[in-house]
């Protein structure tokens, strides 16, 4: 059986994605320990990603793949078909239907599930953000140590990769 390509996209570019992570990681640790050698205190902060303006094609490409993928499953769109061409042989309003359900679609993914999924998204970076800061400000230690070991563990990785003995 043929692998679906966004497996075979992310098996590529798992290295790219993990250097991404680590870098993000480390990143994320040299700031905090930054923050708390300049002496500010602990606080609560709050991410807020802004919400992707969204084209009509990427649109209509998240409600193919999410929406539209579930309303194909559950055999609609056929049972559709065969009620309005094959039984009232009414071709025009199926065509017409279908577009005005994909439409819908495309409003409720634009104005309810996209920013539903970042508020989400918001609220998971703010909680780990947080949660980071936090365990950097009980102990700086803890934040070298991290960036220590994830710098360590990244060169150690990539020596390895060129000189495999």
């Amino acid at each position: 059986m043929k692998e679906p390509w966004h497996k075979k996209i992310l098996r590529e570019y798992k290295q790219e994605v993990i250097k991404a992570a680590i870098i993000a990681l480390v990143s994320s640790c040299v700031f905090g320990l930054i923050y708390y050698f300049l002496g500010r205190g602990y606080e609560l902060r709050q991410v807020h990603l802004p919400e992707p303006t969204l084209t009509l094609r990427l649109l209509s490409g998240l409600v193919f793949s999410s929406l539209g993928r579930i309303l194909y499953k559950l055999k609609f769109y056929y049972v559709l078909k065969i009620i309005l061409v094959y039984i009232l042989r009414l071709k025009e309003l199926y065509d017409f239907l279908k577009g005005i359900i994909w439409y819908f679609l495309m409003f409720i993914m634009g104005y309810y599930i996209v920013p539903w999924v970042m508020n989400v998204i918001n609220f998971i970076l703010t909680i780990l953000l947080n949660a980071g800061m936090f365990l950097v400000y009980i102990s700086p230690h803890v934040g070298v140590f991290i960036v220590a070991f994830l710098l360590t563990f990244y060169f150690l990785k990539k020596k390895s990769a060129k000189n495999p003995a």
